[in-house]
């Protein structure tokens, strides 16, 4: 069952989204085990039933009833766990699926792991419960603003909040050319015996004869400034998250001591664009080797890095409930290696095999530590659409990937969230030229 804590941290961030106003709203709770009461000024009170101990097991399992129902919109349907009888206006639980979603606490309940060791999308409760493609937690949110601005407070002073488009672009490679036997597969082997495109091996060649006059002018740096220049020109603030590797070090595709890295995190801070680390594979439950990298990127900033994502979108609970152990099983949660190492906001949490919403949310929130049992001090910024998703995984087509991710950016844009899409600066040329073209500028 939920604690008093867990509790209260969910109703906070269903109330921040469902009554966003220009002053704080006040409030008082009170909880016992059935039941959630929110205590209005003037003795307004709505009562929200939670599951019992039976329900709550059903729902993990997967087999808890549900009724579907239309978002505030009627745009969309979503799932609703009765949890009272008619006593209360809203009979559901709407705390419990919350704060599962939102803290990852269902990740602990089960064992399984993709070969990455990521918690995968086909245990998750959003395909269990088809919710994946709505931010369930929000539709939550935008049904309790309904019903409370309909039945106790009509005067409220909503104002609501403006959704912001997010791209982020991990820098897993900076230099598609690093010498002369990488250029020659590059240009021989791919372009020539596997694509058999002539005009990609001019073109290659090309490139490669200016990169070897200057290393500046590889494709891959002189994507991240075409990647800064589409942001600008519709005002949007991209965030970059580098690697800080050197050389020999696992993992390792580009030195972080480079001068070639320097200057593109200059124009990046010059455009007024965010830089962020992209932890290394191994950093995820490794507090000492992310201290490193982030300190050797910190001296490349020449400020603190306080945003983050890790390769591989690699992330796991810390905490000692759940299952037994299992060679996925690791020791120190990415959340205590984030807090350990002043990591104030992070892009990490979104499903590598299908986009839509994992935290059942769009809206940046604090996450929650499940051993300390009180929210942490990382913010979330959940992740909605990456690029390899699309093609690698989900296997759509140009129109199929537009269609889905305008129906994930309509759905943030009616809970008043934020689309955070990713969209690596080494996928957009040859083969990805026409995916970045008619996907990615078509939806920022």
């Amino acid at each position: 069952m939920l604690s008093n804590n867990a509790v209260r941290y969910t109703l906070n961030h269903l109330l921040a989204v469902a009554l966003p106003a220009d002053e704080v709203l006040r409030y008082a709770v009170g909880i016992t085990r059935e039941e959630v009461v929110i205590l209005f000024d003037e003795g307004k009170a709505l009562a929200l039933p939670l599951f019992s101990e039976k329900q709550q097991k059903a729902f993990l399992d997967g087999t808890a009833e549900c009724q579907w129902v239309d978002t505030a919109d009627e745009e969309e349907l979503i799932p609703l766990f009765p949890a009272g009888d008619e006593h209360y206006p809203l009979p559901y639980d709407i705390i419990t699926p919350s704060f599962m979603l939102l803290s990852r606490q269902e990740e602990i309940f089960s064992r399984e792991r993709d070969p990455h060791g990521r918690f995968p999308w086909r245990d998750s409760l959003a395909r269990r419960y088809r919710f994946l493609n709505t931010p369930l937690v929000d539709e939550y949110a935008m049904l309790l603003r309904q019903w409370i601005l309909e039945n106790l407070l009509p005067e409220y002073p909503l104002v609501p909040r403006q959704p912001q488009v997010i791209p982020t672009h991990d820098v897993d490679h900076l230099f598609r050319f690093h010498g002369g036997w990488q250029a020659f597969r590059s240009i021989v082997g791919r372009d020539l015996l596997i694509n058999r495109r002539l005009s990609d091996v001019r073109t290659s060649w090309r490139e490669y004869r200016a990169c070897r006059r200057d290393s500046s002018k590889d494709p891959y740096v002189l994507a991240i400034d075409e990647l800064i220049e589409q942001s600008k020109a519709r005002n949007l603030k991209s965030v970059f998250f580098f690697k800080a590797l050197h050389f020999l070090e696992s993992d390792c595709t580009y030195n972080v001591g480079d001068s070639v890295v320097r200057g593109c995190v200059e124009r990046i801070l010059q455009a007024g664009m965010e830089v962020g680390i992209h932890g290394s594979y191994e950093s995820y439950a490794d507090p000492e080797r992310f201290a490193v990298e982030k300190s050797r990127l910190n001296q490349i900033l020449r400020q603190e890095v306080t945003a983050g994502r890790q390769h591989y979108l690699r992330f796991a609970c810390d905490t000692p409930a759940g299952p037994p152990p299992t060679e996925h099983t690791v020791r120190t949660g990415t959340l205590r290696v984030w807090e350990q190492n002043g990591i104030k906001d992070d892009y990490t949490l979104g499903f590598a095999e299908m986009a839509g919403f994992r935290c059942g949310t769009c809206h940046p929130y604090p996450l929650y530590d499940l051993e300390k049992d009180e929210p942490s001090t990382v913010m979330e910024h959940p992740l909605i659409v990456m690029d390899g998703t699309l093609w690698d995984y989900m296997n759509l087509s140009v129109e199929q990937s537009n269609e889905l991710i305008a129906r994930l950016r309509h759905r943030c844009v009616a809970v008043e969230g934020d689309f955070v899409i990713l969209w690596h600066n080494h996928l957009l040329g040859r083969n990805y030229s026409d995916a970045y073209k008619t996907i990615y500028l078509r939806q920022i």
